[in-house]
């Protein structure tokens, strides 16, 4: 049976009531709701490293720095692996 859901709310609901398995974000994860259903991976798990990138004569600096530190002060402790920034110049 292949089973295909719009959102992850409809992909969690349908692991409640019918056999099977799926890959979730932890930020969709909810421990009250999900901790039946869920298995952590094992040492190392996977991490997701998040980039800005930018046309190199964009102006708007100030708008890409605000964005980096609201990303950081809204992820769980946790995510944050490390808080490097640093800006390459290509081309």
């Amino acid at each position: 049976m292949h089973l295909e859901g719009g959102s992850l709310e409809t992909l969690k609901q349908m692991l409640h009531h019918l056999p099977g398995f799926t890959l979730i974000p932890e930020l969709a994860y909810k421990a009250e709701q999900d901790q039946s259903n869920t298995r952590r991976f094992n040492q190392p798990e996977p991490s997701r490293e998040i980039s800005l990138v930018t046309h190199k004569n964009f102006t708007k600096e100030l708008i890409l720095d605000e964005l980096r530190k609201s990303i950081l002060a809204h992820i769980p402790s946790h995510f944050k692996k490390n808080e490097r920034f640093f800006r390459v110049q290509w081309r």
